[in-house]
């Protein structure tokens, strides 16, 4: 069974939650620093953030600070412990941009529409060439993939975690577990043997099916105009979990 086309979570990402405040015609501004957009308005970046959690905060993922770190010989005080914990906890990043990268980028401003480049001498218009003259197909293969899972119904994520390429969830990764790690094949006939028996083995020990997609791009295609798109075909092959 093909996890793409019959998992039960497939779709449900796309319907879109009222309260994420977006409405129709509105433009989100965005910086570009190197690969990475930045959205600095807190209230806009929330709201894209709602929109189909694209992007990372800063400290969203903040670490508990343990008091028994702060505690020495030299200060047995237990209130002055815990003050110290209080004061170093104080310290973490207070920054409440949306940090996006380049395929939730192009994602928001080609396909959705919503996001526009302002500063940096860089327009969404040129996004396209910037990104693929920084990475070249490295960035075509990684975007034509991530644009394909996004019309599928799924909410992308990095899966540099799991040596992977994607993870992709059902709705928010706050409330659900990824459904599948994702690996491009960049070239299909390569001995894929080793690789995959140690993906599969890893992604299988936490209940993840493993996706290899397969990017085929025409050798006539002009790769400096986002409409080659359109003429990029990705298939896939899926491995799925099964309890032991």
């Amino acid at each position: 069974m093909d996890s793409l086309r019959f998992d039960k979570k497939r779709f449900r990402s796309q319907v879109v939650s009222d309260s994420c405040g977006i409405e129709a015609g509105e433009i989100i501004e965005g910086v570009i620093f190197g690969d990475v957009v930045v959205i600095r308005d807190p209230v806009k970046a929330a709201k894209v953030r709602a929109f189909g959690f694209y992007g990372n905060f800063l400290n969203e993922r903040s670490p508990e600070v343990a008091v028994e770190c702060f505690h020495s010989s030299s200060n047995a005080d237990i209130d002055g412990t815990i003050s110290s914990a209080i004061e170093w906890n104080k310290r973490q990043s207070c920054d409440s941009s949306l940090y996006l990268s380049m395929e939730e980028c192009m994602y928001l401003a080609f396909d959705l529409r919503i996001l526009q480049v302002i500063e940096n001498n860089i327009r969404s218009s040129k996004l396209w060439m910037y990104f693929v003259n920084l990475y070249g197909q490295f960035f075509i293969q990684r975007y034509a993939v991530y644009r394909y899972l996004r019309h599928d119904g799924w909410v992308v994520r990095s899966g540099l975690l799991y040596g992977v390429d994607f993870l992709i969830y059902y709705q928010s990764p706050c409330n659900y577990h990824s459904s599948a790690g994702v690996r491009i094949l960049s070239d299909v006939n390569s001995n894929l043997d080793n690789k995959f028996i140690a993906l599969n083995r890893q992604l299988n020990n936490v209940k993840k099916s493993l996706i290899y997609m397969i990017v085929e791009i025409p050798r006539n295609v002009n790769l400096n105009k986002v409409e080659c798109l359109e003429k990029i075909v990705v298939t896939h092959m899926t491995y799925h979990y099964r309890r032991l």
